[in-house]
């Protein structure tokens, strides 16, 4: 016996076997019998998970430090916006920000007057869509309007700037729970360029047209949720060339890695403007059991919180002879994911000369809203690997509230620098693939996301302009006339000396084709911690590489907040072909460590990779 509840309520909790407590279930005096599984006590775990509490214990974090984004807007390219729903509510809002110059526009089941405080703005774009379907789309599938419909663009705004929403009645929660955004005091725009039909699609030409009309809104930071089915590295596809001009307008641009992995070379939006987030799983569990008619019990996860039922019988996939043989059935087949203890990376990418992805954040497993429909007028449900994109962008808001000069790329390279390769508890990530595995750099790129230590990360790799035309000039994309084009600008060319795409200043290091010679990388990081400062280098070489770091020493101070190295690679004891190899340079003061990941393979004899 554990408890004896006689007050509010008659019963008691004990442990029992399975066999007794089927036994007592069957009893006739026993009203219900419930499994005592564990409840979460704030329904949105990834904050705390992560930490970025909203606790009074947390008053110097980054999510009280920036005034939980106050101020900042964050624009949502998606399929719209269900602006009923309670996470979008802006009592206690003030005004909408100056710089905001945008709209809401009217539309089928969507007014103007919907939108408010925190969804101060709202547009819908079709007609590229439309252009390329052989039925235009029309309100009998889809809401004409920034109206949500399949409920994704609804679910991504909450988890970036979701306002706080209490007592929540969700199966294997406490009563009284709270779900809330990364950035709950942020306002949003939607910007819909999505719809729901053929299973979801996102014309190129709707997509540019958000991003031109958002960078032109006044938005801090756009979180793109989609991208292409397979990586493309030319970048005039997908969102590469809008993102680039939002970029090098002050707007933090973030996007998935895809759906593709774990096998290399599948992660998309791969531009190194962009900030592109890899999923992970986190430490929510909602455990349930099953009984099967031996008395045997086995413990699972399960969302289900109706009666019992019974049993039915199981088919396997390669023996259905016809969709008549599996009526009332339940189809088995085989698929290549499995649960894994743990965060588990849902990503993988090989090397282009630039690592990707660059972080990674937890995606699965995340409550938010979700629509009404006919059949289900549940208000929430678990979503899916792209909300890792949201959870980052509202975390870029809160930089930019607390370092409003920072750029882009140095909010980037805070984000990646002062990431962690194990998870809040300590213990390894691990990726998913038919053969468990330790987690590396084209697994998670610099890490899991790690928001209080960005906010402070002592050092940071930045970029503007000149490095991106510095990377497409030396990844042999663009010519002079291209790059003018591109920018804007007549005067913009290409360097006159030829340079490496691997020196392109990201806050990583990759060398995909090293031979016998000795490889120089070159870097530049800036000071935004203390003005009086001096790190020296720690060097993890990948195995069996030899690694070398010119100068020892980096010292800063008030005349001096940038700062020059090179990293020399050889290939050490290797006269063959090798795979990948992983390590990682950090910059320390004794308090901040800067780190960004490594990664070498010997190359000797071209074409031949393994």
């Amino acid at each position: 016996m554990i408890y004896n509840y006689q007050y509010g309520f008659s019963g008691f909790a004990a442990k029992l076997k399975p066999a007794e407590a089927q036994k007592l279930k069957n009893h006739p005096e026993v009203i219900t019998l419930v499994i005592n599984r564990k409840l979460l006590m704030q329904t949105t775990r990834t904050w705390d998970y992560l930490g970025l509490f909203s606790t009074p214990v947390s008053s110097k974090g980054l999510l009280q430090g920036s005034n939980m984004g106050s101020g900042a807007i964050i624009g949502v390219i998606d399929s719209g916006i269900w602006s009923e729903s309670g996470v979008f509510d802006d009592n206690g809002y003030g005004p909408t920000p100056k710089q905001w110059k945008g709209q809401c526009v009217s539309g089928d089941q969507f007014k103007a007057e919907d939108c408010n405080k925190k969804l101060i703005g709202a547009k819908y774009y079709m007609d590229g869509l439309n252009a390329d379907l052989a039925t235009s789309i029309n309100s009998s599938t889809e809401h004409i309007s920034p109206r949500d419909h399949n409920g994704h663009g609804t679910q991504v705004s909450s988890t970036v700037a979701g306002s706080f929403l209490s007592n929540l009645a969700f199966p294997g929660l406490s009563a009284g729970s709270i779900m809330r955004g990364a950035a709950p005091k942020a306002h949003i725009a939607m910007y819909k360029a999505c719809w729901d039909v053929q299973g979801g699609m996102c014309s190129v030409a709707d997509v540019w047209k958000a991003f031109d009309e958002a960078i032109n809104d006044g938005v801090d930071v756009l979180s793109v949720s989609i991208g292409g089915l397979f990586r493309d590295l030319d970048v005039e596809v997908d969102i590469a060339i809008p993102a680039l001009h939002a970029v090098n307008k002050g707007i933090t641009v973030v996007s998935p890695a895809g759906n593709g992995g774990p096998r290399g070379t599948t992660v998309i939006n791969i531009s190194p403007w962009i900030i592109t987030v890899a999923a992970t799983t986190l430490d929510r569990s909602l455990s349930a059991f099953i009984t099967l008619d031996n008395n045997q019990t086995f413990m699972g996860q399960s969302m289900y919180t109706g009666p019992e039922l019974g049993f039915t019988d199981v088919m396997f996939s390669a023996d259905m002879s016809s969709v008549a043989t599996v009526k009332g059935k339940v189809v088995m087949y085989f698929e290549k994911e499995r649960p894994m203890p743990g965060p588990e990376i849902l990503q993988r990418n090989g090397a282009v000369g630039v690592i990707y992805p660059d972080i990674a954040a937890p995606g699965l497993n995340l409550l938010t809203p979700r629509i009404p429909t006919d059949e289900d007028t549940s208000e929430f449900a678990y979503s899916g690997t792209s909300m890792a994109t949201p959870v980052i962008a509202g975390i870029v808001a809160l930089l930019k509230i607390s370092h409003p000069t920072w750029s882009p790329a140095a909010i980037k390279s805070a984000i990646v620098t002062t990431a962690r390769s194990t998870d809040p508890y300590g213990e390894p990530l691990t990726a998913e693939g038919t053969t468990p595995k330790i987690a590396d750099a084209f697994d998670y790129g610099g890490g899991l996301v790690d928001m209080e230590k960005a906010t402070d990360p002592g050092l940071v790799y930045d970029m503007d302009m000149n490095d991106y035309v510095h990377y497409l000039c030396s990844a042999a994309l663009y010519t002079d006339k291209r790059v003018s084009a591109l920018t804007g600008n007549v005067t913009t060319k290409c360097p006159s000396s030829s340079s490496s795409i691997l020196d392109i200043n990201v806050p990583s290091i990759t060398i995909p084709d090293l031979k016998g010679n000795v490889k120089v990388i070159t870097r530049t990081v800036t000071n935004v911690g203390p003005v009086d400062s001096v790190y020296k280098p720690v060097i993890k070489a990948p195995l069996g590489f030899d690694v070398k770091v010119s100068p020892e020493e980096l010292v800063f101070n008030k005349g001096t907040s940038k700062a020059a190295f090179t990293v020399s690679v050889s290939s050490g004891s290797y006269k063959a072909n090798t795979g990948f190899f992983f390590g990682s340079l950090t910059w320390s003061d004794g308090l901040h460590n800067v780190t960004i990941p490594v990664s070498v393979r010997a190359n000797f004899i071209d074409n031949f990779y393994l």
